[in-house]
């Protein structure tokens, strides 16, 4: 499991995506609504880009030998 200091950007960044786009809604249209609406989309997804790349990739890297191919199954006869 990933450590707290590795999700970090991840949960700060989703946390201010959804202040941002809770900061859009009582802003009925124009530039505001959009640059907040969009910006907190972009954030938003940008976090859960973080978390994911933090929670499903260890800090370690993996042995070359490691890692499955599916053209070594081929080879195989598998």
């Amino acid at each position: 499991m990933a450590n707290l200091s590795s999700t970090r950007p991840g949960y700060v960044m989703l946390a201010l995506g959804l202040v941002s786009v809770l900061l859009a809604r009582p802003i009925g249209s124009g530039f505001f609504h959009g640059f907040f609406e969009g910006a907190g989309l972009a954030l938003i997804i940008l976090g859960v880009f973080f978390l994911a790349r933090a929670l499903r990739w260890s800090s370690k890297e993996p042995d070359e030998g490691a890692l499955w191919l599916p053209s070594e199954d081929d080879k195989a006869g598998r």
